[in-house]
């Protein structure tokens, strides 16, 4: 649950996990979905390269899905651990591109990871004040999934 100018939201979240042998599945978390984060890892080309593919494929079965991509382990390259395999400027042209967001984060410092779930709290529910609908409130006899 985030708060919101005083107002409560239920966030629902679901981890498809990526992997090839969850891909069938994934496609029912799509439904419905109000907004997704597609993640890829900025130390891995090959995982920047399958990040198309998901968002492709979550487009086809959610259109109007917010979609933000989020480059991960941040904290390798600002540690010097890693190489950057995936330069950040291919990473905001794409973005820009497909017109979504793009942020970098650490799961490890927990760096920029509240600032990605909180701008899409507040993206939906400004887009619910304006079109009068919520986008993430779980209603009882609602059994959509609505977020994430």
């Amino acid at each position: 649950m985030t708060s919101m100018n005083g107002s409560k939201r239920i966030v629902g979240i679901w981890d498809t996990a990526g992997t090839e042998r969850y891909r069938s599945m994934v496609k029912m978390f799509y439904r419905d979905a109000k907004a997704a984060i597609v993640c890829f890892d900025i130390t891995n080309k090959s995982s920047w390269e399958g990040l198309r593919s998901w968002i492709s494929e979550l487009r086809e079965v959610e259109e109007h899905c917010k979609v933000y991509i989020c480059g991960t382990k941040k904290d390798l390259i600002d540690e010097g651990i890693s190489e950057r395999e995936v330069p950040l400027e291919k990473c905001n042209e794409y973005a820009k591109g497909i017109q979504v967001k793009l942020m970098e984060t650490s799961s490890k410092t927990g760096e920029n990871v509240g600032e990605l779930f909180q701008s899409i709290v507040d993206e939906c529910v400004l887009d619910e004040s304006i079109t009068g609908k919520s986008s993430l409130q779980l209603a009882e006899n609602d059994k959509r999934r609505m977020c994430c």
